[in-house]
């Protein structure tokens, strides 16, 4: 009886290990491509008055007063 309960016990922390380093290795390649988007944008901004504050926008944006 103690040997069946055991290897159900292993059976599930296995199950629950393989679903957490699923979810951390998409998470970790989602964090990436974030990364990588973001410093593809900001590398070609310019930059906009607006009265009191200045913003940052895509290059490719077009800002019309």
């Amino acid at each position: 009886m103690v040997n069946k309960q055991s290897k159900r016990g292993k059976q599930i922390v296995g199950i629950a290990a393989a679903m957490l380093g699923i979810f951390l290795i998409y998470g970790l390649g989602w964090m990436i491509m974030d990364k990588y988007d973001s410093a593809k944008l900001t590398g070609r901004m310019k930059t906009v008055c607006v009265g009191r504050f200045l913003i940052d926008l895509p290059d490719t944006a077009e800002f019309g007063a």
